[in-house]
């Protein structure tokens, strides 16, 4: 009986049908080392579910690029975020939560986002999930990588990225590896996908973690 009124409510204009939009809302969280292919299966879902993949580097990188504050106004924390991407050190918590923020907050991303590089501590996450409420966006689907040290430093060593050729590479894990439990411990029914597998394989179990939506 009360299905039946709303269907008659919903059908004279008393009240709004659910909107399409909303329901199809989806935020996806990667996690995993350097090297374990974030970037790649963002892409991936970019392309596959219509949502902008963003990610801290690209977002450090643009920044720098175009000399100007393209995300911020703050000259300071301008600096701060070339001279992070000059070194290919991590930018403080404060910095990047800022940054993705205001990125998560522009109208591409009003139905979702696919993240990665983002966050570094638990309080980041919690400040992260904060914001997505904000936002009327959904909790993230979080996607952990799991690489092994060694494939991990194959994959970057064969890179063409200055930051690696620069024998930081080992750091970079080095820094992964000290966030890495405290991240997961937020995140305990994160989807762990065995990053060592083809680009093909990850991609087909994210897909089946992602489903239809």
């Amino acid at each position: 009986m009360k299905s039946q009124f709303l269907r008659f409510a919903m059908a004279v204009g008393l009240i709004a049908a659910p909107c399409l939009a909303q329901q199809q809302k989806l935020v996806v969280l990667i996690l995993g080392a350097p090297g374990s292919g974030k970037s790649t299966q963002a892409r991936k879902i970019n392309a596959k579910y219509g949502i902008p993949s963003i990610s801290l580097a690209d977002i450090l990188k643009t920044q720098q690029g175009h000399g100007k504050a393209m995300m911020s106004s703050d000259k300071k924390l301008n600096k701060r975020m070339a001279a992070a991407v000059e070194s290919g050190a991590m930018v403080s918590s404060e910095t990047a939560n800022r940054l993705v923020i205001q990125r998560i907050s522009e109208k591409d991303a009003a139905n979702g986002f696919v993240l990665d590089g983002y966050p570094f501590t638990a309080d980041d996450a919690a400040e992260f999930e904060k914001s997505l409420a904000h936002l009327n966006l959904p909790k993230p689907v979080v996607i952990d990588l799991v690489v092994s040290d060694a494939v991990a430093m194959q994959r970057m060593e064969a890179r063409n990225r200055a930051d690696d050729k620069a024998g930081l590479s080992e750091p970079r894990l080095v820094d992964w590896r000290k966030q890495e439990e405290a991240i997961l411990s937020y995140y305990p029914d994160a989807h762990k996908i065995n990053g060592d597998q083809s680009e093909g394989q990850v991609w087909a179990a994210i897909q089946e973690v992602l489903g239809s939506r």
